[in-house]
């Protein structure tokens, strides 16, 4: 009992100390302030919470089934046949699940970016780029910069704001007062250092998810406009974020004023993830 008291305590203490550990290393081996970010937080809790009910059902219950009901092994493995049906259903519905959520998050973001009020531009999570600057709040988009992947060592961009244009403002001609009044406002109050510590993509939202695209030698002088919005921004990544594919990502990377890409539908396939990846690479 003693034996078994003292083993228990030695791992809390084992644990609790590799947890303060890992939070206060500056690189540590795993990340656990990634479980703060909600989403990932709730899906380590869920993939915890599956496993716990695998292991019971898998390899508690025949022992269960043999034990008190004298199953043979055969008759114990058949016991778990209907679950095993249950979690390949679940297993098909869950990824038809995930499809349409990330669809409608997507739409969501847009939609929430579109309605913004003026004077504060929203970006990934919602609150104004000065405040993310103040919480260190990190972006939540797939960037694909030639530099970031090619140096290990090079600084990675933290947070990220996205401009961009109606289809009814592009046809008005109303494009470039639109992108600079939304970097503008949005960059209201920024000291020049922590502009380099944020990226600017330009999102057309007439592009995004719908399979258009803005041409590569009109993106590339929107993001020059975009550049010229406010003093600061020469050193500050813009990337292109309007239905970037692996089939169009070598047009748009060669431009002098794209300095990479937001990825946000072709990521969902991760085959062609890596091959948009590799051609930027290569571009």
């Amino acid at each position: 009992m003693h034996e078994r008291a003292g083993v228990n305590g030695g791992s809390a203490v084992s644990l609790v100390t590799l947890v303060l550990w890992e939070l206060a290393h500056p690189h540590p081996v795993v990340n656990i302030r990634l479980l703060g970010y909600r989403s990932f937080g709730i899906c380590c809790g869920l993939m915890f919470l599956v496993g716990f009910l695998l292991i019971s059902t898998t390899q508690l219950l025949p022992q269960l089934a043999q034990t008190l009901l004298s199953y043979d092994a055969t008759s114990a493995g058949l016991t778990l046949g209907i679950g095993g049906i249950v979690r390949i259903e679940l297993q098909r519905a869950v990824e038809r699940a995930v499809g349409i959520a990330q669809r409608q998050d997507g739409l969501g973001e847009l939609d929430r970016r579109h309605a913004g009020p003026q004077g504060r531009l929203p970006v990934r999570d919602g609150a104004g780029i000065d405040e993310n600057l103040r919480a260190g709040v990190p972006v939540k988009a797939v960037e694909i910069d030639q530099g970031n992947l090619q140096d290990p060592q090079s600084p990675i961009v933290e947070r990220a704001l996205a401009v961009g244009e109606t289809i009814d403002e592009r046809r008005a001609g109303a494009t470039d007062d639109r992108v600079l009044s939304q970097t503008r406002a949005a960059f209201d109050g920024i000291a020049a250092p922590d502009l380099s510590k944020v990226a600017i993509a330009y999102e057309p939202i007439w592009a995004i998810g719908t399979g258009q695209s803005c041409e590569p030698d009109e993106a590339n002088r929107v993001m020059a406009t975009i550049r010229l919005a406010i003093d600061g921004l020469g050193g500050t990544p813009i990337l292109y974020g309007g239905s970037m594919t692996a089939a169009n990502v070598g047009s748009y990377v060669k431009r002098s004023n794209i300095n990479g890409g937001l990825i946000g539908g072709a990521s969902l396939d991760p085959e062609g993830f890596a091959t948009l990846i590799e051609r930027a690479v290569s571009s």
